[in-house]
This record gives structure tokens, C-alpha cells and sequence, in this order.
């Protein structure tokens, strides 16, 4: 049913059009669009490294990040020879009951080049974005976009703060990630496994493409913010008076 307080707001605020259009299905209500602020990250010397951050969460529990999947998918890389040389680095919270999903990561990834960074502290996050030269993130691969909305990433601050510091990202085509990366101008999206190394792998041959769409994400990433957060919030709170 309806949230009891919704008719005491003068107006709902979403974090992405995705959550706009699920606030219009669930609620029947209208709401403004207000993408959250994010910090920008800085730029470091680029290394091979693909990163993805995210918590590690039991798969049908939460929001599964699709850590699995992806460590998969890097092993193709590199059994096709696609990716000599690079690393993979996975970054995110982990809580006890979760533990579980994290030991079956470490077992797909053994013999791999994968680091699995479990709580890391904030300098050691803010290093591999600086170095990370290739984003990756697929929360809602292989979910129903009706059964579970909510199994998606409804705007995605992560990959902001990757394309803030130069990574260009690689990221599902769907929900929030579809507001941020536009397709072969500033990242690449992706359906299934095959499109998330295929572009992959092409980013890693091209390495002054690669350069380009970096530049490309990093001035994206802008949009989204503190500056354009308060302008946003002004406009608003205009509008209210109005």
C-alpha cells in the first residue's frame, strides 16, 4: 500500500529517472528529479587495473553486486590472452553473514590477477580510483526489472566517482547506470557478459581510445557534482516559493 506520511510532503524528490518512474508506478505520485551529489576523485597515473567497488552481499539478500559474474568474466579475459599484464581489484564492505559469497569469490578468482579488497580504508579506495583505468559494475544482471526493481542500481555514485578520476566505465545497461554513461561517448554499456569483455577488451587494445574516453568520462562525471547538486537544490526550493 501507500506510505501513510506521502500526502505530508509538498513535493517527492528521486535520485534518478528510474526511481521517478518506479515513485509514479508504486505511489501514483509525480516527483522532481535530484541526482545525489558526488565527490570528485583525482586523477592519478594510470595503471591496468580494472576496479569495481561495491558491498559484497549474498546472492538474493540485498543487493548482490554481481562480484561473481564479473570475476568470471575476467577469467575469459585472460584465457584469451585479452588482458596480459592487467589486474582486476574489487573493493567493498563485507558483514559476517556475508562472508560466504566473499570465500566464493576467492575461489573463482584463484590463479587469477584479482585483489579482493575487503573494507578498505578511504586512501586506499581514493588509490585505485586514481589508478584504475577501467570501471566495471553489472548490479541487476540476469534480475527481472519487475519482479525486482529494487536489485538494480537506481542512480550509481560509484561509477561517477570511477569516471571523476579518469575510469571509463564499463558498466549494465540498465536503470540509474543508462543516466550516467553515455554509450561510446564517455563508457560503454552492457547487456551480458560477452558485451562487458568485448568492450573491455577493446579498451585495453586501444589504449589512446581508451584515453579519450577517459578525458570524455572524467568531464561527464562534472554534471554530477557538488556544484550542480546546489544548483539543483536552488531550483527547487525556487520552485516551492513559487
Amino acid at each position: 500500500g501507500l506510505p501513510a506520511h506521502l500526502d505530508t510532503y509538498d513535493r517527492l524528490l528521486a535520485n534518478s529517472r528510474y526511481t521517478q518512474r518506479w515513485i509514479e508506478r508504486l505511489w501514483h505520485r509525480p516527483s522532481g528529479l535530484l541526482y545525489p551529489p558526488v565527490g570528485m576523485m583525482d586523477r592519478g597515473e594510470k595503471a591496468p587495473v580494472i576496479l569495481s567497488v561495491g558491498r559484497f552481499f549474498l546472492p538474493g539478500t540485498g543487493h548482490n553486486k554481481k562480484q561473481l559474474e564479473m570475476v568470471t568474466a575476467f577469467r575469459r579475459l585472460v584465457e584469451r590472452g585479452r588482458a596480459r599484464g592487467w589486474e582486476y581489484h574489487l573493493v567493498g564492505g563485507c558483514a559476517p553473514e556475508h562472508v560466504p559469497y566473499l570465500d566464493e569469490i576467492r575461489a573463482a578468482a584463484d590463479g587469477l590477477p584479482v585483489v579482493v579488497h575487503v573494507d578498505a580504508s578511504g586512501a586506499e579506495l581514493s588509490d585505485l580510483y586514481a589508478r584504475a583505468s577501467i570501471f566495471w559494475h553489472a548490479a541487476g544482471l540476469g534480475e527481472s526489472p519487475e519482479r525486482h526493481p529494487d536489485r538494480y542500481e537506481h542512480f550509481g555514485i560509484t561509477t561517477v566517482e570511477a569516471m571523476s578520476a579518469g575510469a571509463v566505465p564499463v558498466v549494465i545497461d540498465a536503470a540509474g547506470q543508462v543516466e550516467i554513461v553515455d554509450h561510446g561517448a564517455d563508457g560503454y554499456r552492457f547487456a551480458g557478459l560477452d558485451d562487458l569483455i568485448g568492450h573491455t577488451e577493446h579498451l585495453i587494445a586501444d589504449s589512446a581510445w581508451r584515453a579519450t574516453l577517459s578525458d570524455a568520462a572524467e568531464r561527464r562525471a562534472r554534471d554530477f557534482g557538488w556544484d550542480s547538486f546546489v544548483d539543483r537544490v536552488r531550483a527547487e526550493a525556487a520552485a516551492l516559493d513559487d
